[in-house]
């Protein structure tokens, strides 16, 4: 029994000794060690081949090339090297400590199978991810690859972590890098049931500043991602692979709400949503975004374009921009080298978005053509636009090369002006650029002038060679004008510099400043420059020497003086040094004298993140501020102050103390002159980017005193708290007159206004504490001839941001009540008030022909430059009472032709009047004039628009009125006056008549006037119906005209028979009308033209007064002789103006 023990335990151990022999051999020897690892490979349920193996399992491994053959792909590996743990080799686990492969190459293989049995996706999970079956677990404790190829995608540098088999393929960690962008994926797949699938994934592109991260969940049949994407803002991109191991394919929608795009613009895209259908060879984008570029209206963008591994394709774009429209399409080709083209079709396009000078519309046909990665050129075939009714149309050519400027070639027509460009930047410089502009007004609003202007260049970029040259003449642009200019300069390539301008005429905002004289001689390393500014307000004389070394401009002064009109000259005392860049410079100390007035600047520098300067001022007279106040100011005083200036990485810091001494304003308009003396004015400021603080005082004569202290907690922005006082006195609101000029005209001004006002909130929303009161004011308006007294209106807030205004006024009989509120705006800078008056029988206007009193219920809106009045005035009382014309006047005869100006006369530019305002005439409304006594009743509405002009709407009637004549009395039938727009020519609808009696037979004779005021029609009419001589004989004798024989007969004497050819009588006159005598009664006056020359008029006597006779003959240019009779006779030159 125990031999056979002994035996079985004696094979059992020779067993062991041989089977650990033979391990031994096959893990230590290279044999071993190949035709173990070959067994293995021809175990797999996968097609594997191996060469050049070496090495051992025990030591390391080696392979040269490893072929994996699957159904749909081939996995090549080369350059393997690995090593390995076998301790756990029995329990099916093989533990790889390290891996390298020099190159993994993937590609995926075309399906060659036609039976539909065959193919793959009849195939089970299970038979799909059949390589996932491998007996034994693979684990890899670290793997590198140094070059992944899957198709023509490549991936360096990857580095693994993780294990397959028993089914499964777990990555703990793969990071690799490929076109710059850093990814990180970890993961699980499993080989049962579905196929599941569970992935994360992180991205990032350093570079660009670009990263994402998102998951996979799913199976292989349908795997869910969802992806966010920072670009820094956030792209959502969520959708499903499907088929992942057959024919995949790809669904998704990428969405975001905002995104910056690339570039120094300021361009977004708004609202995107691109659907994005892929088989992973190729890829369908389609959707749409809103682009908003600074500051144009958003514009609506739709794009369809395919992209594959050889060109991205645009089907289509179309861009909803400026009212107008962009649309195109391209393609961009990548495989080889970058190259392609985009058409740019634009129909439509608003340039008045673009600048609101520039109103029409422009179309343009363009392409961006890409020959390189780093080469590209826009061709522009034709631009068509009209702009303020100009037609404008160019074409041209532009080239950039590695990010510069290779190639210009452009030309642009407007009218008989032309631009036109020629420019070549390569190793040399060539070409030109001209423009010739005889019409600039069609180039810009506003621009008037002639300019003729070229520029040539030569030589290389690094040494060019340029000649220009400028003549211009008549030009204006807005309120800055010059007669004549003329430049011509040129810069050779051995750098010598010369250049001469002359400008004549300077103008600017009404201020002449002469004549401008420049010229500039030398080379670019050594120059001078002389500049002279004569026979204007200001002179202006300096000579500077310098030089330009590519980066610096350095400029030495020599001699310097500025002087304005009528005062001493500033001499500049030292010879500073000057030197600028790009986005830098600095200047030495230096000082400026006048008299006993110094202005001294410190060593200065400035740039883009420091700046440091420190001003002093020493009896500065404030005299030479005149050129640059407002017409009608001036001033005289003295002023010492200091001014600095720094800015570090705290940020911007200054300060500035001002002292002036006494200092006399002055005010003077078309009435009278205006004068204050200051004893003191100083204000303190400190501010940096934290706070600001700042004090004022100001006293002066007649007890003024005002004091005001602010401080800002934060930077100048409108979100700043602000925290203010101001308390003051002004004993006489004369001081305020010049801003009362700005829409009335005051005579004498009175009343002590007082100030105690708090302010908080923020600079943008101020709330106020306190207000001002005026007392005791009187306002004399000189052009209505009436005061307004007792004056009394109060501005108060208690913690809102409005001041609210009551107040009360008196004038005459009448009183009138005051309320309204006083605020800020954001939109101009500055304060507005909206007042409301009630009043009372106010005298309104008192003069020596009319008299009205009022009781106004209007609104006024006054803000910087703006008078607005709206509501509604009654007219309870008024008189007019109009004794006579002129004693200068002399009616024009019907030979005058009196042209009247279409509404085109501008408003003063200082304020715009509008307004919207009903007059209601009263029951004691009376006129008395030319014989007319009536009373008048009626509606008028008065309107101004922004930069119309008054028009009238409405009807005056005439009641109870009565015409005195020859001492006859015309009763007013009806009398109607209809305002439809000027206010100075209503239609007329006027009947004036009386009773006559003849041989006991009453007639009703009368006028009739209709047409306009400047248009008039007479017609007479009678009951009964008689002729017009009869009627007009009946006006002045009470009888027909055949009984009147000793009038005919004196007629005849004084020549009327004249007037009267053949048996007509007065029916062939040219003229029947009726003017004021100096009775101020209604005369009749009848003329005649005889010929071209000679213009006959007879106006008949009233009373028994004989009547007169004049006879104006015509000269020629506006000159003519008139000659009356009767009681008074004369012989007068006249000149007559058509206007």
């Amino acid at each position: 029994m125990m031999r056979p023990l002994k035996i079985t335990a004696l094979i059992a151990l020779l067993s062991a000794v041989i089977f650990a022999a033979l391990s031994t051999w096959l893990v230590t020897s290279e044999q071993g060690s190949r035709w173990l690892l070959l067994q293995g490979l021809d175990m797999s349920p996968v097609t594997i081949e191996a060469n050049g193996i070496t090495g051992t399992l025990a030591d390391g491994l080696g392979v040269e090339s490893l072929d994996i053959i699957l159904p749909a792909v081939e996995i090549k590996a080369t350059k393997i090297l690995l090593s390995w743990n076998p301790v756990n080799l029995l329990a099916g686990i093989v533990e790889i400590n390290k891996l390298h492969i020099a190159e993994l190459g993937i590609d995926l293989l075309e399906n060659k199978s036609t039976s539909h049995t065959d193919t793959a996706s009849t195939q089970s999970v299970t038979d799909q991810l059949f390589w996932l079956q491998l007996p034994i677990l693979i684990h890899i404790e670290s793997g590198t690859l140094d070059k992944l190829r899957i198709d023509n995608l490549e991936f360096n540098k990857l580095h693994v972590a993780g294990s397959i088999g028993h089914g499964q393929l777990e990555i703990e960690n793969l990071n690799t890098e490929t076109a710059g962008i850093q990814l990180q994926v970890s993961g699980k797949l499993t080989g049962s049931g579905s196929g599941p699938l569970n992935a994360t994934t992180r991205w990032e592109i350093p570079a660009q500043n670009l990263n994402g991260s998102g998951d996979f969940n799913g199976d292989i049949k349908q795997l869910d991602f969802t992806q966010v994407i920072n670009l820094p803002e956030t792209v959502n991109f969520n959708g499903a692979i499907y088929d992942l191991f057959d024919s995949p394919t790809l669904t998704g929608i990428a969405d975001w709400s905002t995104i910056r795009l690339p570039g120094e613009t300021k361009l977004y895209s708004n609202a995107g949503n691109f659907k994005i259908s892929s088989d992973f060879r190729s890829a369908l984008l389609t959707g749409d975004n809103t682009l908003l570029i600074e500051n144009w209206q958003p514009a609506p963008m739709q794009l369809q374009a395919s992209i594959d591994l050889q060109a991205i394709t645009i089907d289509d774009y179309n861009i909803e921009i400026l009212d107008g429209q962009v649309s195109g399409q391209g393609q961009i080709e990548y495989s080889d080298a970058i190259n392609g083209q985009l058409k740019i079709n634009a129909t439509q396009i608003n340039t008045g978005f673009i600048h609101e000078a520039l109103s029409g519309r422009m179309d343009f046909d363009a392409r961006l053509k890409i020959e390189s990665l780093d080469t590209f050129a826009i061709d522009v075939t034709t631009v068509k636009a009209l702009i303020n009714e100009k037609l404008f149309t160019g074409l041209g050519r532009v080239q950039w090369q590695e990010e510069k400027l290779t190639a210009l070639d452009a030309n642009i027509n407007a009218g008989n002006n032309e631009l036109s460009a020629n420019i070549k930047l390569g190793t040399q410089l060539t070409g030109s650029i001209k423009a010739n502009a005889p019409e600039m007004a069609m180039l810009w609003p506003d621009l008037q002038g002639e300019l003729d202007a070229s520029i040539t260049l030569g030589g290389t970029p690094k040494q060019p060679h340029a000649q220009l040259a400028v003549n211009a003449a008549s030009v204006s642009f807005n309120s800055k004008s010059l007669k004549q200019l003329t430049f011509s300069g040129e810069l050779q390539s051995d750098e010598r510099l010369t250049g001469k301008l002359l400008a004549i005429g300077l103008v600017a905002d009404e201020h002449k400043f002469g004549n401008l004289e420049s010229s500039l001689d030398g080379t670019l390393a050594s120059h001078q420059s002389t500049v002279n500014l004569t026979g204007g307000e200001v002179e202006i004389k300096f000579s500077t020497s310098g030089s330009w070394d590519g980066e610096f401009l350095t400029q030495r002064f020599g001699y310097a003086h500025i002087k304005p009109r009528g005062l001493e000259s500033w001499q500049l005392q030292q010879s500073p040094e000057l030197r600028l860049s790009t986005t830098a410079g600095k200047i030495s100390s230096h000082c400026w004298k006048q008299n006993k007035a110094s202005i001294c600047i410190d060593d200065s520098n400035w740039g883009p993140d420091a700046l440091q300067s420190t001003i002093d001022i020493e009896n500065f007279a404030l005299k030479s501020l005149q050129p640059l106040l407002p017409e009608g100011y001036s001033i005289d005083g003295t002023t010492d102050a200091d001014v600095k200036f720094m800015r570090n990485t705290e940020g911007l810091q200054g300060e500035l103390q001002w002292q002036q001494s006494r200092t006399l304003l002055t005010y003077t308009d078309d009435i009278d002159t205006f004068k204050t003396v200051l004893d003191t004015v100083r204000i303190d400021l400190l501010s940096n980017d934290k706070q600001t603080n700042i004090t004022a005082k100001i006293t002066g004569e007649q007890g003024l005193n005002i004091t005001a202290s602010a401080t800002v907690n934060g930077p100048l922005i409108p979100e700043s708290p602000l925290k203010a006082t101001g308390k003051g006195r002004l004993p006489s609101i004369e001081l305020l007159r010049p801003l009362a000029r700005r829409v009335i005209h005051p005579g004498k001004l009175q009343g002590e206004l007082t100030v105690d006002l708090d302010v908080g909130g923020t600079l943008g929303e101020p709330v106020f504490t306190g207000g001002a009161t005026l007392t005791d004011g009187s306002l004399e308006m000189l052009s209505t001839g009436v005061t307004f007294n007792d004056i009394n209106i109060t501005a108060e807030s208690r913690g809102g941001d409005k001041l609210q205004v009551t107040g009360d006024l008196r004038s005459g009989d009448g009183s009138a009540k005051i309320f309204g509120e006083i605020y800020a705006t954001e939109k101009k800078p500055g304060l507005v008030a909206d007042i409301q008056i009630q009043g009372q029988n106010l005298a309104s206007l008192r003069t020596s022909d009319l008299s009205i009193d009022t009781s106004p219920d209007i609104k006024l809106h006054i803000g910087k430059d703006v008078f607005d009045i709206s509501g509604s005035i009654m007219i309870p009382h008024a008189t007019a009472l109009i004794r006579d014309l002129p004693k200068n006047a002399t009616p024009l005869s019907t030979d005058v032709i009196v042209h009247t100006p279409e509404h085109s006369t501008e408003q003063r530019k200082d304020t715009i009047v509008t307004g919207n305002v009903e007059i209601l005439l009263g029951k004691d409304v009376r006129f008395n004039g030319f014989g007319l006594n009536s009373r008048l009743e009626g509606t008028l509405r008065l309107t101004q628009s922004r930069g119309g002009f008054l028009s009238s709407n409405g009807t005056v009637r005439v009641h109870d009125g009565f015409l005195t004549g020859y001492g006859k009395e015309l009763r007013v039938d009806r009398g109607t006056l209809t305002f439809t727009g000027q206010l100075d020519d209503p239609l007329i609808d006027i009947q004036v008549s009386r009773l006559s009696t003849y041989e006991s037979r009453q007639y009703t004779i009368g006028l009739r006037l209709t047409g306009s005021v400047q248009n008039v029609t007479t017609e007479t009419y009678s009951q009964p119906a008689m002729s017009e001589q009869d009627v007009l004989s009946f006006l002045l004798l009470d009888q027909p005209s055949s009984y009147s024989n000793d009038a005919g007969g004196a007629a005849l004497a004084l020549g009327l028979q004249q007037l009267s050819p053949g048996g007509d009588g007065l029916l062939g006159l040219d003229e029947v009308s009726f003017e004021t005598n100096n009775a101020n009664e209604a005369a009749m006056v009848a003329g005649k033209r005889i010929n071209d020359k000679l213009y006959v008029r007879y106006v008949f006597g009233s009373s028994g007064e004989p009547g007169a006779f004049r006879i104006r003959y015509s000269l020629g240019r506006g000159f003519s002789l008139e000659s009356s009779t009767g009681s008074q006779q004369s012989l007068d030159l006249l000149y007559l103006i058509d206007r």
